[in-house]
């Protein structure tokens, strides 16, 4: 899944400055016009597991994931 890219916009004035890109199907969105083949291939992946888990169970799991983690200390990148 290659997802349509879109870069740039309004959109990124209210999220977190530590966003870099995020992937919502079938949208793939980055903060600045330019971004690393790294960062494509990690969001291209968010993609495939949203198709792979169904994509409301993918975000409800991301969740979960993501407020055990925070419970735990880690901080928001980890």
């Amino acid at each position: 899944m290659k997802g349509l890219i879109i870069r740039g916009g309004w959109w990124w004035r209210w999220m977190p400055a530590v966003y870099t890109g995020m992937a919502v199907f079938p949208f793939i969105f980055f903060r600045h016009l330019h971004a690393t083949d790294r960062l494509l291939q990690h969001e291209r992946i968010h993609l495939r597991q949203q198709l792979e888990t169904g994509i409301l169970p993918f975000y409800i799991w991301y969740l979960m994931e993501y407020i055990v983690g925070r419970l735990r200390g880690q901080n928001h990148m980890a």
